[in-house]
């Protein structure tokens, strides 16, 4: 016997567990750190290049559209950190008691680091 499956989903009346939510930010921030790797290793090569150089780099990461991807890298590598250390956690111990709770120390510990970045390119 079939059992009626759903043709279209609202992912808006979906309920993801909070590990879940952790998961797929730990895989977003993992390809937005990808995706910046080329570019933060080119702009590290440029400030080493010399003192004027460092300069115009400096200029440079002062202009906004240079300051919005640089906060969401630094945030994607706090996330990337705080979810791998917990998944580390879960490959060594077995599967938590407080998966929900490691979950949210996550999530609290990333916005932290989205404070913290902010306050470091302002």
């Amino acid at each position: 016997m079939d059992l009626p499956r759903p043709i279209f989903l609202k992912l808006t009346q979906i309920r993801m567990p909070m590990m879940a939510l952790v998961s797929i930010l730990h895989r977003i921030s993992g390809v937005v750190l990808a995706i910046a790797t080329p570019f933060l290793l080119y702009y590290f090569s440029v400030s080493l290049d010399s003192v004027d150089s460092y300069q115009q780099l400096l200029q440079q990461i002062n202009h906004i559209s240079l300051m919005l991807p640089l906060v969401l890298v630094m945030w994607a590598f706090g996330h990337h950190v705080f979810a791998g250390f917990r998944l580390l956690l879960i490959d060594f111990y077995g599967r938590p008691v407080q998966g929900k709770t490691s979950a949210q120390i996550v999530l609290v510990l990333s916005a932290l680091s989205f404070v913290l970045a902010v306050f470091i390119v302002l």
